[in-house]
């Protein structure tokens, strides 16, 4: 073994790089394929020829030959760290070396060199672990300075951010503790659009991403995270403009969901507030960015990543703790004009405040039930406020900056859509009748009336509206029904229905008696009893001069037959 060193030894200062080369390939295999452990004054030979390998890696200007020859090279060393590195009276030879691995991969113009010595950086980590502290200052800086380039197109350009989130990796799961300082620059750096961007040119660089991500929230603890968290989203939020800067903001979120779902309870009593902080300030997301038409189209995508980002960290709130928070979320929502003092809404806002709340509503269920009557008064303004703005054609809704008619055409069917999804949900788990009947009462006219908005002055597709009338309003309207639970509380609403049944409009009519057949679809027997007085208007719809209208009311009919039983026809009551 010795004479195989030292003839090696002859060997690697030879002029010849392809002398250089073989031989360090036969000195691998050497190393790679021992049988049994290397005697201790072999081990002592083998580590001190680490300095005739680190002068081949510290040659300047290399050629093509000699590049080939470092990189070979770097690999030997990285077999020997493997080999010997962690035994403690070796592991002073290979930490003293480190200086040389970094400014070679700061300095060297080879992709592959800097991928070599960035993979080997990432063995010592792994076998040297606080050992390494000394160095940590210089190595994270020269592994973040690989992922600032300009763009990702090139083979190389991947195997340089590859290796460098790859070492990054086994860095931060063996000496994270001690590199608190560049998490901030870390996040920056990997959650950048362009790296991101490569979800479909490069996915395994994508996926690398995301289990660093996952491991940088595992490995620290959430006040190390709070402040770079928040200055990631400030970098990322200067570089709106930018593509793909909506799917850097979901991995944020989805990155800050993973880190507050590990948190314990002291954590969470000593931070709450200023992850909550955070969290608000994500919830005019698109109140700061609708401006810009390349992010318009995936906002709520960003949208969702927010709320279930959020909703881990509700999960870890108990009522003393979330209540406040909520109230706040709520004074929020609700705009005030600075000027006039009027209560306006604030139509950005208020679309994410009630798809955040129909969120939170279908996963805490009855949970959240006690916070509904703290909203009624605000649900009651909005549906207001959004069937004023469609019914006369003004702007009853503020919005920070002017935008598109359509744009906000769309904010005003979005805005319904998740407030009667919140309340159909809020309805369908309000188990104990925890909301107030007054409150009941002031939600069910501003409710109902959502069924004249086919006479908008505003341009609204048919489709649309009928859309939302089958899948959103007349679930809410059902589940209202049951809440209730009495047919005296069901009269007012069956009353106000049947006059919807008599309105000038065909679609208000149609709409209104199609609400009216899913009731008795899903109640069944015990609304039969709101029947003798809804007969009258059924049979004026009989001859409704709308085939579509007489049809349904056909329908309906057969359908109270079934209900009714006994084998009668229902018709024969109109006859």
């Amino acid at each position: 073994m010795s004479n195989f060193i030292e003839v090696i030894s002859v060997l690697l200062h030879h002029d010849d790089h392809q002398i250089q080369k073989r031989a360090l390939t036969f000195w691998n295999d050497k190393l790679e394929n021992q049988e049994t452990i290397p005697h201790d004054k072999h081990i002592v030979q083998f580590v001190q020829m680490m300095n005739t390998l680190v002068d081949l890696v510290k040659e300047e200007n290399p050629s093509k030959d000699s590049t080939i020859t470092q990189q070979t090279a770097i690999l030997s060393i990285e077999i020997l760290a493997r080999s010997f590195s962690s035994i403690d009276k070796y592991s002073n030879s290979f930490v003293e070396i480190i200086p040389y691995l970094v400014k070679g991969l700061r300095n060297s113009a080879s992709p592959h060199v800097k991928s070599s010595i960035m993979i080997c950086l990432a063995t010592f980590s792994a076998q040297l672990g606080a050992k390494l502290l000394p160095h940590v200052n210089a190595l994270f800086p020269a592994l973040l300075g690989v992922l600032e380039l300009e763009d990702i197109r090139t083979k190389t350009d991947k195997l340089l951010v590859l290796s460098a989130l790859s070492s990054l990796h086994v860095m931060i799961s063996t000496i994270g503790r001690f590199a608190s300082g560049f998490i901030g620059d870390l996040l920056i750096a990997i959650l950048s659009p362009k790296i991101i961007g490569t979800v479909h040119t490069y996915p395994v660089i994508y996926s690398k991403v995301t289990g660093l991500l996952s491991v940088i929230s595992t490995e620290f603890e959430i006040r190390y995270l709070i402040q770079p968290i928040n200055d990631t989203y400030d970098h990322l939020q200067n570089a709106a403009t930018s593509e793909n800067i909506n799917s850097s903001v979901c991995q944020l979120m989805n990155f800050v969901g993973e880190s507050v779902s590990g948190i314990n309870k002291l954590e969470i009593d000593t931070y709450y507030k200023r992850i909550f902080k955070f969290y608000k300030s994500m919830f005019e997301y698109r109140e700061r960015n609708y401006v810009h038409d390349h992010l318009v189209s995936s906002i709520y995508e960003v949208e969702e990543y927010i709320i279930k980002s959020f909703t881990e960290f509700v999960m870890k709130l108990n009522n003393n703790l979330f209540r406040p928070l909520f109230l706040v979320l709520l004074d929020w929502a609700q705009f005030y004009q600075t000027e006039t003092k009027q209560h306006e809404i604030n139509l950005h806002r208020s679309v994410f405040f009630y798809q955040l709340l129909s969120s939170l509503s279908t996963t805490l269920k009855n949970i959240f039930i006690q916070y509904i009557n703290f909203i009624i008064p605000n649900a009651v303004f909005v549906l207001s406020s959004c069937s004023k703005e469609l019914l006369t054609g003004g702007n009853s809704l503020s919005m920070n900056q002017q935008a598109s008619e359509p744009y906000r055409m769309t904010l005003l069917e979005h805005l319904i859509k998740w407030l009667l999804k919140f309340l159909e949900t809020s309805f369908r788990y309000d188990i104990d009748r925890t909301i107030d009947r007054d409150a009941i009462e002031r939600i069910s006219a501003p409710l109902l009336r959502q069924l004249e908005l086919c006479n908008s002055q505003k341009p609204i597709d048919s489709k649309v509206y009928g859309y939302r009338i089958e899948h959103h309003f007349i679930p809410c309207v059902i589940e209202l029904l049951i809440n209730l639970g009495n047919e005296q509380l069901w009269k007012p609403i069956n009353y106000q229905l049947l006059q919807k049944t008599q309105a000038d409009s065909p679609h208000i009519r149609y709409n209104a008696l199609l609400t009216l057949t899913k009731i008795y679809d899903r109640i069944g027997e015990e609304y039969l009893t709101l029947l003798p007085e809804s007969m009258q208007a059924i049979s004026e719809l009989l001859e409704d001069p709308d085939p579509a209208i007489e049809a349904l009311t056909s329908k309906f009919l057969n359908q109270l037959s079934q209900l009714l039983g006994g084998g009668e026809d229902i018709r024969d009551l109109f006859r």
